[in-house]
C-alpha cells in the first residue's frame, strides 16, 4: 500500500482518534516506517475537502436554545444565571408545555414553550441527514490547530482540553462540519477551552453534530449543535445554536453571551426614478453575517430586488446595498445602508438630463467691438464656467448642469469705463433663455452759455444799432 493510500484510508474511515503511532508500509520496500499522530494530523487537516453542506433546520432555525423530546418532562431549557450578566440572543424553545426554567437570565428573544410539532420534526431530519451530505475529509484535532473548511469526524467522544484553540480560517461562505461519534457512541466535552473563528468565517457557517451529550465548561465555542443528547454550559461563551434530542442546561459562574443565528431572512430592495423609467438596474448586497443566497440581482420600479440571506447572526446583522449608477442619473443610496433582516429599502435614481445653456447679448450705444467679462449664478445647478466674456460680435453662452425645474439666473458685467449699464432684463432669467445688457457711452461736459435778462438784451441791441448808425455817417461824410 502506498503513503498516500494509508493515509486517505485512515483519513475516510474516520475510525478513532489519533493515536501515538502508526506504522505505514511503503510499496516493494518491505520495510515499514512509524509516523507520529501529530505528522498524520498535519497531512490530513491539509488534504484537499469536498463540499460541505449545511443541514437544512427548517422551522428549527430560529431558536438560539431548543430541547426537544416528545416525551413528558424530556427537552427542558434551565438558564441560571449567578453573575449576573447572562445573556441569551435569540429564541428559547422547548417540546411541552412549561418546559423552560429561566433565573435571572436575559432572553432577547421569543419563549416558546411548547413549539410547534414541526420544529422538532425538522430538527430530527437534520440531525439524521448531517451524516450522509457530509463524508468525512478530515479528524477532529485535539490540540490547538487551525482549520480550513471541510468535514472533521471521530468515531467515538471527542474531548478537548484546557489551552487548547481551534481557529476555524476561511472566507464568509466557508462552511465547517464537526461529526462526533461516527461510530454510533460519542460526546462532545470542551473544558477552558476555544473554538474561535477567522478571516471572514461567520460562525453560523459551522455545525456539530454529536452523537451523544454536549458538555462545555469555561470555555469560547463557535457552531450550531445537533446534539443525540443533553447539553450542558457552564461559563464561557457561545455563537450559535444549541438543539438537543433532550435538555439543555445553561448555567453561568461568569457573564456569558449565547447568540444564536436567525433563520432565512429576505431584504427588498426598490428602485425609484425621478422619470419613471422603467429600466432594470444591477444591485449588489453585501451583509454583516450570514450568506446571500445570490447577488447581485436586478430590480426596476415595477420589480424590486429580493434576496434571501441564511446563517446570519442574531446579534444586530445588517445588510447594505450598493447599486451599478445608470448613466445620466445620481444616485441617492443613504437609505440602503445598514438594513435590519427582513427589512426593505429605496434606491432614488434622479435624472441629470442634458445641460441648460443661458446667453447673454452685448449691446454698446457707439458699437464698440470691446469684450466685458459677465458673471453668472442661477438659483440651482452648477454654472460650468464663470466669468466669461461677451461683446456684440460674441455673446456669452454659460453651460448650467444639475438645474431644478424652475431654476433661474442672473448676469452681471463688469462694467467698462466711460459706460454706463442697463443690466435689469438679465436678471432672473429662465432656463435655455437669453437677456441683453446694454452699454450707453458717457458724453463729455456741456460749455456753459451765460444767461442774460430782457432789458440787458434791449440795451445790447440799442448799442449795436447806434454804433452802426455812427458807421454809416462816417460814411457819408
Amino acid at each position: 500500500m502506498s503513503l498516500r493510500g494509508a493515509i486517505d484510508r485512515s483519513i475516510l474511515r474516520c475510525a478513532k482518534p489519533a493515536v501515538p503511532g502508526l506504522r505505514v508500509a511503503f510499496s516493494g520496500s518491505g520495510k515499514a516506517t512509524v509516523f507520529s499522530s501529530s505528522i498524520l494530523l498535519a497531512l490530513a487537516l491539509a488534504a484537499p475537502t469536498s463540499a460541505q453542506v449545511s443541514p437544512a433546520l427548517g422551522t428549527a432555525a430560529p431558536y438560539a436554545v431548543l430541547g426537544t423530546n416528545l416525551v413528558p418532562t424530556v427537552g427542558t431549557v434551565t438558564c441560571t444565571d449567578t453573575g449576573p450578566g447572562t445573556a441569551i440572543n435569540g429564541d428559547v424553545g422547548t417540546t411541552f408545555n412549561g418546559g423552560i426554567t429561566n433565573t435571572m437570565c436575559t432572553i432577547t428573544g421569543a419563549t416558546d414553550s411548547p413549539v410547534a410539532a414541526s420544529v422538532v420534526t425538522d430538527f430530527n431530519a437534520a440531525f439524521n441527514a448531517i451524516d450522509a451530505a457530509n463524508p468525512c475529509t478530515g479528524v477532529i484535532p485535539i490540540t490547538t490547530a487551525t482549520l480550513a473548511p471541510g468535514v472533521y469526524c471521530s468515531a467515538a467522544g471527542t474531548t478537548i482540553g484546557a489551552g487548547v484553540i481551534l481557529t476555524l480560517d476561511g472566507a464568509a461562505s466557508d462552511t465547517w462540519v464537526f461529526r462526533v461519534g461516527t461510530g454510533g457512541l460519542g460526546a462532545l466535552t470542551l473544558t477552558n477551552a476555544q473554538v474561535v473563528m477567522a478571516g471572514a468565517a461567520d460562525a453560523c457557517n459551522v455545525f456539530w453534530k454529536t452523537a451523544e451529550a454536549t458538555t462545555l465548561t469555561n470555555s469560547d465555542f463557535v457552531g450550531t449543535v445537533l446534539s443525540g443528547a443533553a447539553i450542558s454550559m457552564n461559563s464561557g461563551s457561545w455563537f450559535g445554536r444549541a438543539l438537543a434530542s433532550t435538555d439543555v442546561t445553561i448555567t453561568d459562574a461568569a457573564p456569558l453571551t449565547f447568540a444564536g443565528c436567525a433563520a432565512p431572512a429576505t431584504i427588498t430592495v426598490n428602485k425609484d426614478f425621478s422619470d419613471n423609467n422603467p429600466a432594470p438596474v444591477s444591485v449588489a448586497l453585501s451583509c454583516t453575517s450570514g450568506v446571500v443566497s445570490a447577488t447581485p440581482l436586478n430590480a426596476s420600479e415595477g420589480a424590486p430586488a429580493v434576496y434571501t440571506v441564511s446563517q446570519a447572526d442574531l446579534a444586530g446583522a445588517t445588510c447594505t446595498a450598493t447599486e451599478s449608477v445608470p448613466v445620466g442619473y445620481t444616485a441617492n443610496q443613504a437609505n440602503c445602508v445598514g438594513v435590519a433582516l427582513d427589512g426593505s429599502c429605496t434606491i432614488i435614481n434622479t435624472l441629470i438630463g442634458v445641460p441648460n445653456t443661458i446667453t447673454v447679448i452685448k449691446d454698446f450705444s457707439d458699437n464698440s467691438l470691446a469684450a466685458v467679462s459677465v458673471n453668472l449664478t442661477c438659483t440651482s445647478g452648477t454654472v460650468t464656467t464663470t466669468p466669461l466674456n461677451a461683446s456684440e460680435a460674441a455673446p456669452a453662452v454659460f453651460d448650467i448642469t444639475g438645474a431644478t425645474l424652475g431654476a433661474t439666473c442672473t448676469a452681471i458685467e463688469t462694467v467698462p469705463v466711460g459706460y454706463t449699464a442697463n443690466q435689469a432684463n438679465c436678471v432672473g432669467v429662465a432656463l435655455d433663455g437669453s437677456c441683453t445688457i446694454t452699454n450707453t457711452l458717457n458724453q463729455g461736459p456741456a460749455i456753459p452759455v451765460p444767461s442774460r435778462s430782457i432789458g440787458g438784451m434791449l440795451l445790447l441791441m440799442g448799442i449795436m444799432t447806434l454804433l452802426g448808425f455812427v458807421a454809416l455817417r462816417a460814411r457819408a461824410v
